[in-house]
């Protein structure tokens, strides 16, 4: 697929999809694996007005768990959902209830290290390159 072509039906359809954190994991999974051939990786999501930030986990291109991160864990630390700023919140739903609460969307790994502004900013890369 030609990455400098966006289809705006392709991203609005997109847009909503990937607001279930299963399918916008499936997606990315893809990418990264067709990019760097690794099957699991982490994407962080930081919101604006919040000091944590969640971290979504996946092995073999499906979602294993949601994780909350405060600036004060190491690598490979994280804290419990109910001791986090995100306590009151069901993880399924997270995106589409704060999509424009989205500060930043980072993927950090040395195989692969990409960082966005925004929800749309994202799904606009992600529909370029998913199948």
């Amino acid at each position: 697929m030609d990455c400098n072509k966006k289809d705006p039906r392709r991203i609005e359809a997109m847009l909503e999809e990937c607001l279930n954190p299963e399918l916008m994991v499936k997606r990315l999974a893809e990418c990264i694996f067709t990019a760097t051939g690794r099957r699991s990786g982490h994407i962080h999501f930081r919101f604006k007005g919040k000091d944590d930030h969640l971290v979504f986990i996946w092995s073999k291109g499906a979602l294993r768990e949601i994780v909350t991160k405060t600036s004060k864990c190491k690598e490979g630390e994280y804290i419990s959902q109910k001791h986090s700023e995100f306590c009151n919140e069901d993880f399924r739903n997270i995106l589409e209830k704060r999509r424009e609460d989205i500060a930043q969307i980072e993927i950090d790994k040395e195989s692969f290290s990409k960082t966005w502004a925004s929800y749309n900013e994202f799904i606009t890369w992600l529909a370029a390159f998913s199948s």
